[in-house]
């Protein structure tokens, strides 16, 4: 697991590093949720939807 020291920026943002985004194909505007654990931050990428998928609302009538 690879280790990086960021600081927090003025208005409150964080920079993930190039490394990462590069592995995790992080790409602008992409979505996540983070989670508070003890202090422990977590994030997580919210997977987009599947174009295949339908809305559930479109089954009932």
């Amino acid at each position: 697991m690879a280790e990086h020291t960021i600081r927090v920026g003025v208005k409150g943002r964080i920079t993930i590093p190039k490394e990462i985004r590069d592995k995790e194909n992080i790409q602008h505007r992409d979505l996540f949720k983070i989670h508070n654990m003890s202090g422990l931050l977590i994030l997580q990428k919210v997977r987009k939807p599947d174009e295949k998928t339908i809305p559930l609302d479109q089954f009932i009538d």
